[in-house]
């Protein structure tokens, strides 16, 4: 049996769908967790619904009440993990941005915590889906406010910002976590903030 306080944060502040019992919950949990065990053993291609199943110790028919494929589940716990990035609006970042460094900072923990999943997810050579996902998340996340403003140029200078920060947390995951989550939350906005910063002209090609 599956130890359950190990993606304890996994679903913590996430919106449920409205009538899905603490059961119902609990089973979607147990599968979750095979999911992440299996892709860690075996990687993403190589998992079944037989070995979810077993693994979980669930019935097919209790899976199949949710998903119709593993890709299905692997795909609900992503949305889950992207949606706890933080957002606060704003109409410009600046790397003094205590307030946006702290809510990155506990997001970091978040990782911290949760450290089996995030290596799977971000660190795993076989699937990079996660990885891009992210990537799309955090560009409209982060730039909603510009609106028509966002030029194919700064498509690109967002998209190259992004990458580089999933870059750095893919090095810190894969080192452990070291460094205090504020520090590497500081670190990664005082390098968006330079890298936004750099003339318009230089993607003048696009």
């Amino acid at each position: 049996m599956l130890e359950l306080h190990r993606y304890s944060c996994l679903e913590e502040n996430v919106e449920e769908p409205r009538g899905e019992s603490r059961r119902v919950k609990m089973t979607k949990r147990l599968m979750k967790e095979a999911m992440i065990e299996l892709m860690e053993e075996h990687g993403t291609s190589k998992v079944s619904v037989t070995s979810i199943c077993k693994q979980a110790d669930v019935n097919r028919s209790t899976f199949y009440a949710y998903y119709n494929q593993p890709s299905d589940l692997l795909s609900e716990i992503e949305d889950e993990v992207l949606a706890k990035l933080p957002h606060i609006e704003r109409d410009r970042y600046n790397a003094q941005d205590t307030v946006f460094i702290n809510s990155l900072a506990d997001y970091l923990n978040y990782m911290k915590e949760n450290s089996r999943l995030f290596r799977v997810l971000m660190l795993s050579p076989a699937d990079s889906g996660f990885q891009q996902k992210m990537v799309e998340t955090a560009i409209l996340l982060y730039t909603d406010n510009e609106g028509p403003k966002d030029t194919p140029q700064q498509h690109c200078r967002h998209a190259y910002i992004v990458s580089g920060c999933i870059g750095l947390l893919r090095c810190w995951i894969s080192k452990g976590f070291p460094g205090s989550s504020k520090t590497i939350a500081a670190l990664m906005l005082r390098m968006s903030v330079q890298a936004n910063d750099l003339p318009d002209d230089l993607l003048d090609s696009f």
